[in-house]
């Protein structure tokens, strides 16, 4: 990504390095990674039940001891946030890129515009590196079809994650380049945001309001609450259950969040008393 938007040898901060992969590569992958020395980072791919966890998570994380991080991808996030997104059609559309002497698959510019844009939206766009890789990739590519980008973005339900991106992106471009943002799919587009209102958005504000339609709104806010009172790995951690008792998990879950939380509560009350 750092090739398509900045250029050949231009460094590019990040945190870890992301792979994406069809679904089913994924124990392939993983595979991989356990012979490339690299540790599970976090929720490990499991032994059975493998299309459940497919369809419920969307990456697995690894370290190796060098502090190397990777993290490999079936899809951008959890499906309430990346609408109809089809990782499949993308990765057969995706062009190449030289890098460090090899040609590298990846993904066209126009799809690339509204990955990026899905995934500030998912996180606000909370960090400014964000801002710039797509006003980079956005002024080296002059020839981007901005009209495919409006299709795609329509075609997946994240016209308005595209265009708060868009937004943000067209402040961040040099001066000189903003005419690539008078077009009009491009001009259509950034229209459904004001920038005065955008630094007054939280997290929360950001990913209801760049749904495209009212059920997609609601969706997420259901998503929330269910993720607030969903069983996660940890509460699996406690004790080991048969799947035909899963659903004493949700028992496990608020006695280990008030063992967990109690303490500290106790600890500071004890203090401001």
């Amino acid at each position: 990504m750092a090739e398509q938007a900045f250029g050949p040898g231009m460094p590019r901060i990040c945190e870890d390095i992301d792979i994406i992969v069809q679904p089913g590569d994924v124990p392939r992958a993983d595979g991989i990674m356990r012979e490339l020395r690299y540790g599970p980072g976090g929720p490990q791919l499991p032994s059975s039940e493998l299309d459940e966890f497919l369809a419920s998570e969307y990456h697995l994380s690894y370290m190796r001891k060098d502090g190397i991080a990777f993290e490999v991808h079936w899809n951008f996030g959890h499906d309430v946030f990346c609408g109809s997104l089809d990782v499949r059609r993308l990765l057969e559309r995706a062009g190449t890129v030289c890098f460090a002497g090899a040609e590298i698959p990846t993904f066209t510019p126009e799809d690339l515009v509204v990955i990026l844009s899905i995934h500030g939206a998912k996180h606000g766009w909370e960090r400014l590196k964000w801002v710039f890789d797509l006003a980079g990739l956005l002024h080296r590519h002059p020839d981007l079809d901005v009209e495919a980008v409006d299709r795609l973005a329509q075609a997946f339900g994240c016209r308005r994650m595209v265009a708060l991106g868009l937004q943000l992106a067209a402040g961040a471009i040099q001066a000189n380049s903003a005419s690539r943002f008078a077009s009009r799919p491009l001009a259509a587009l950034r229209e459904q945001w004001s920038m005065a209102e955008v630094p007054t958005l939280s997290l929360v504000d950001v990913q209801v309001r760049t749904r495209d339609t009212r059920l997609e709104r609601w969706r997420l806010v259901w998503w929330r609450i269910v993720r607030r009172i969903e069983p996660n790995e940890r509460d699996r951690a406690v004790v080991a259950l048969p799947r035909a008792l899963h659903g004493l998990y949700y028992v496990i879950r608020p006695y280990r969040l008030l063992t967990q939380y109690g303490r500290k509560l106790e600890r500071f009350l004890d203090r401001e008393g």
